[in-house]
């Protein structure tokens, strides 16, 4: 009976650490995506940037 219970722990252990595998792969996706979404919003500052300067210069030069 003794091993019975042994074995029953290990499974539950088990199951925990498997389910912590799953939560940290989970988190290092939401980690990347978080990652890709900071660079999109550094591009789109750059792009902002760059379309007020070109604003500033050719648009307001010539009008």
């Amino acid at each position: 009976m003794a091993a019975s219970v042994m074995g029953a722990e290990k499974l539950k252990g088990m199951e925990i650490v498997r389910k912590n595998l799953r939560n940290k792969q989970k988190a290092s996706r939401n980690v990347r995506g978080r990652r890709i979404g900071r660079r999109r919003a550094v591009v789109a500052k750059a792009v902002n940037f760059l379309h007020v300067l070109w604003f500033d210069t050719c648009y307001l030069s010539t009008h």
